[in-house]
Formats: structure tokens, sequence, C-alpha cells
């Protein structure tokens, strides 16, 4: 904090800024590349779906299932919006894509509230 301090009170701009620093358990960022609870952030985006990923952030470890509520209606736009996207969609986008589990899923309606 004393260094934006000293530079706010400078009055001048320069090209050699301090780094800042900000500590956190959560998230580290070094050399171009970012890190949440120590894992790599584009590794948890290949290996998981968003909402194991979400739910991971939120408590700390992975989950073992992630049901996230959708109802009927959404559904339908969410598999038109896919349907739509055609070759172009990635399977680990689709939810219910697990990795390694030989390719995507669409929800089952019985998950459906």
């Amino acid at each position: 904090m004393r260094d934006v301090e000293r530079l706010a009170s400078s009055g001048r701009r320069s090209k050699q800024l301090p780094a800042l620093v900000f500590p956190s358990a959560l998230t580290l960022i070094d050399e171009g590349r970012c890190w949440y609870r120590g894992v790599e952030v584009g590794r948890a985006a290949a290996d998981h779906r968003f909402e194991e990923v979400a739910e991971w952030l939120w408590r700390g470890r992975w989950p073992d299932e992630v049901r996230w509520p959708i109802d009927a209606r959404t559904l339908d736009e969410v598999l038109a919006a896919q349907a739509a996207l055609g070759p172009h969609l990635s399977a680990r986008s689709v939810p219910g894509h697990r990795r390694g589990g030989g390719g995507a899923r669409l929800p089952s309606p019985r998950h459906v509230a």
C-alpha cells in the first residue's frame, strides 16, 4: 500500500511502476499466468465443467456431483442454442460432460425442476 500512496503523492506518472502484491489464499497471478487454489486456470477449465469449478472455488474441494436447478423452459432454450452451434460446440461446455467420459451427454429430463 505504501507504493501506491508514494506514487499518488508524487503527482507524476512513471513507466517503472513497482510491483503490487496482494496476498491471497485463492488466487496467484505470476508471469502472466493465473492459478486458483493452486490449479492453473486453463487446466481447471479444460478438465472440469463450469459448475464444478464454481463449486470448487466456493467450497474449496472438488465436488463428486453438481446439480444446479434448471426449469424445463430454460433447458429447452439451452438445447436449442447448442443445436444451433452444431459442430462448433466444444464437448466440455455441454452440461453433463465429464473429463474422460468419452464425449458429451445432455442433461436427463429427470434432473429438470
